[in-house]
């Protein structure tokens, strides 16, 4: 399933919340507080707000739509800042639904602490940016995965506990508000990894008194460990597919020989092995399909990884790595599975020297290059249902990263230059760091910088037809050619 993933935004029939553009008229009113059903108690500190960008009651209705109209069939409202609220300093996306009408992130607060620090967000076309809420006694939560079809946003919460801090997963729905995952029995910490398409089915980890266990939850059954594979001790549920029945993670022990699995409910947890010379599979991911499960797996030693695509016919297979290089890692995986994207390591430097890949039957690893003015750092973020499109992060001329979008046609381009030269957006004083993608390959949302200084999240809608179409396929920069040395584990992935 594609996480980030890794979208249509309003259309000009209903143009007043396509007014969010900086480059547009913005009619504002202060945030709107609502009561809605739920079983949170008031104490949470459930905070809901939505940012309504109309204009004052007292003009006529008949006066507002044909100002409106008439101002929308002329300007197509492209780049949607997501501005923080209730004091937020600034906002962070992580997820976007297959269509791109729901994304889900965090509204930051100010303070340092240990955790993440602010409050899980949901925001939704025609209805702006919404504030979840804490579980009670929380102090701070994460926005992390909004379902396929955007009704049902999953995160975390935190609390303290000591001098450290716990953390609570929680799932929320406009119907039932926030509520928190329960545990496994004995346990203190849980966390979802995935959600199916339609947010009825999760996977995640929880503490148990058995030990660290995978849990597959739906409302009838709640969470229920998944066990282990034979010999081992603890497991971690790490992917999911579309409909949630095809479930993948690792399962393992202290020290070398921890295996990807496999789970359905008619086979159980299976192992899907090794690759020669190789005793961890991890980072797991499954196709929308269930059918091809990617990772990474490596040696004893930790040291250099190797991307893997895995099915019931083939087994685990090493997709291999760019020229003259020696790590790779799969990330991204296309609906039916035949496209996976990742990162490769190019240089001996790490966090930086990597490149984003895109990986085909037909036609192996490719590395996807870096924008104008790079060449030393890219990776994939996200990448479209059918594999056709990557959105990620670059380095740039003045070494701060830039987000981009790849195509088959196009090649790279930086997010920025698409949306200045092809749809006229003024993005003045902004700089896009990063970019995910919709599934169906028509919304970009990411975060970056804005003329304030603060870190605030955006949503593009790249549905319409641009004003000025771009003909010729940039060329991406060419990775430099580099000595490979052996680095640790940690300095690999």
């Amino acid at each position: 399933m594609i996480g980030w993933a890794p979208v249509a935004l309003a259309k000009v029939h209903t143009p007043i919340i396509r007014f969010t553009c900086e480059s547009r008229p913005v009619f504002r009113t202060p945030p709107v507080r609502l009561a809605t059903a739920g079983n949170v108690p008031p104490d949470s500190r459930r905070r809901l707000s939505m940012k309504k960008n109309i204009t004052s009651p007292v003009v006529g209705a008949g006066l507002l739509a044909l100002f409106v109209t008439t101002v929308a069939s002329a300007n197509v409202c492209v780049f949607t800042p997501l501005d923080p609220v209730n004091g937020g300093v600034g906002t962070r996306v992580s997820s976007i639904s297959d269509r791109g009408s729901a994304v889900a992130g965090t509204n930051l607060a100010s303070g340092l602490l240990p955790i993440p620090n602010g409050e899980p967000f949901y925001w939704k076309e025609h209805h702006g940016l919404s504030l979840l809420g804490l579980l009670p006694g929380a102090v701070s939560g994460t926005g992390d995965l909004v379902s396929g079809d955007g009704a049902v946003v999953v995160g975390r919460d935190y609390f303290p506990n000591g001098r450290a801090y716990t953390s609570r997963a929680f799932r929320w729905t406009k119907a039932e508000g926030l509520t928190a995952v329960p545990l496994l029995p004995g346990g203190n910490n849980n966390n979802v990894a995935g959600i199916s398409y339609d947010g009825a089915v999760m996977v995640g980890s929880s503490e148990a008194s058995a030990g660290f266990q995978a849990f597959r939850w739906t409302a009838a059954t709640g969470p229920v460990g998944l066990g282990f594979l034979p010999g081992k001790t603890y497991s971690v549920g790490q992917g999911i597919s579309d409909d949630g029945t095809v479930l993948v993670g690792q399962s393992g022990l202290a020290g070398p020989g921890i295996e990807g699995f496999r789970w359905t409910e008619q086979g159980g947890m299976t192992g899907i092995g090794f690759l020669p010379g190789k005793t961890e599979d991890d980072d797991l991911s499954v196709s929308g399909d269930g059918n091809v499960i990617i990772g990474t797996t490596y040696g004893s030693d930790g040291l250099n990884g190797e991307a893997f695509r895995w099915t019931q016919a083939t087994g685990i297979v090493g997709l291999g790595f760019l020229p003259g290089e020696n790590h790779s890692q799969a990330t991204l995986v296309s609906a039916d599975g035949s496209v996976i994207a990742g990162n490769a390591q190019v240089t001996p430097v790490f966090p930086a020297g990597r490149q984003a890949f895109r990986w085909t039957q037909s036609g192996g690893m490719v590395g996807l290059g870096f924008l104008p003015g790079g060449g030393n750092y890219s990776i994939a973020l996200g990448m479209s249902a059918d594999g056709k499109k990557i959105a990620g992060a670059s380095d740039a001329p003045n070494t701060q990263l830039e987000a981009y979008l790849w195509t088959e046609t196009e090649g790279m381009r930086s997010v920025r230059d698409i949306l200045v030269n092809d749809y006229d957006v003024d993005l003045t004083g902004w700089s896009l760091l990063t970019a995910l993608i919709s599934a169906d390959g028509k919304t970009l949302t990411g975060w970056g910088i804005n003329p304030a200084g603060q870190e605030e999240a955006w949503v593009a809608d790249l549905s319409h037809k641009p004003k000025h179409q771009k003909n010729a396929k940039s060329t991406p920069v060419a990775p430099p050619k580099v000595v490979t040395t052996v680095k640790t584990k940690n300095a690999t992935r």
